[in-house]
């Protein structure tokens, strides 16, 4: 995760993390921590039931500004786990992933707060594996 906050955060951007040392980390790269209804970026190495509730204020950006919404940096394992069939824009018919240690109430919320061009950029993180979900991905799950 800090490779990747790394990457992205500077002197301009904003980010927020419930890991003391990740914050610890990501605070040398001259970003602000903010509240997680604010941040620009949102850390969360392991997703847990009781942290979809404050997932649940993140920033989903506005009809003016779409583009100021959360992109959020979630840590899980590819390739087993909950099944997600996605579809949108960039997806010939239709794809299935697996995406292991985020509980299936994540991708329910995400259902639930999304409404296109509103709505959180997802990356997931497994080691050196990522995947990106775009807002306009459309996701659906299975268990």
């Amino acid at each position: 995760m800090i490779a990747v906050g790394e990457t992205l955060l500077d002197l301009e951007t904003s980010y927020f993390t419930v890991e003391t040392e990740l914050s610890r980390l990501l605070s040398h790269t001259t970003a602000r921590t903010q509240p997680i209804d604010r941040a620009e970026y949102i850390f969360y190495p392991n997703v847990t039931e009781n942290d979809l509730e404050i997932l649940a204020t993140a920033n989903l950006g506005s009809m003016l500004y779409p583009d100021q919404a959360a992109t959020l940096i979630l840590g899980g394992t590819l390739g087993n786990g909950t099944t997600l069939q996605l579809s949108g824009p960039g997806i010939q018919g239709s794809n299935t992933v697996q995406v292991g240690n985020i509980p299936a109430g994540f991708w329910t919320l995400r259902q639930k707060v999304q409404r296109y061009p509103l709505g959180w950029d997802i990356f997931v993180l497994d080691g050196d594996r990522v995947i990106g979900l775009p807002r306009s991905t459309r996701i659906d799950s299975e268990r």
